[in-house]
């Protein structure tokens, strides 16, 4: 079954992902301007949230991860259902990464740092996607 997500819930969304991480980064007395140097956007599912917390957290996108290694930067993805996209990312930079998801499936081999809301079993449709698009990752078939 399908579950569509709005543009008005996905600010929402996005506006609890941001609070989360400007209240991790108060809790280390930091703030996430001062901790994260950039934010990389998973593509295609996390380039629209990733462009919204860099506005919400005024803090830049990261186009290359080369000139980030060492140090500390957020990798953002609409979701983490498998784990498997997150987990193909932590072998090359995981360790300064900080992960954050709209969604989150217990399922998944990787818990992001961040996440909003748990994901049960229903196809997430998001509103950058297509309403007609089928119940499985377009890279699998």
């Amino acid at each position: 079954m399908k579950k569509f997500i709005s543009w008005d819930e996905i600010d929402t969304l996005v506006d609890s992902l941001s609070a989360q991480i400007i209240l991790d980064c108060k809790k280390n007395g930091t703030t996430p301007k001062e901790r994260y140097k950039g934010i990389y956007a998973l593509q295609r599912g996390g380039l629209i949230p990733g462009v919204m917390l860099s506005h919400r957290l005024d803090i830049p996108m990261i186009d290359r991860l080369q000139s980030y290694y060492g140090r500390e930067f957020l990798l953002i993805d609409d979701i983490a259902d498998t784990g498997g996209t997150l987990e193909k990312m932590k072998a090359e930079i995981y360790n300064n990464a900080h992960t954050a998801t709209i969604h989150y499936h217990t399922q998944s081999s990787v818990e992001p740092a961040y996440w909003v809301e748990e994901k049960g079993d229903d196809w997430i449709v998001y509103p950058w996607e297509q309403d007609d698009s089928e119940e499985i990752q377009d890279y699998l078939k």
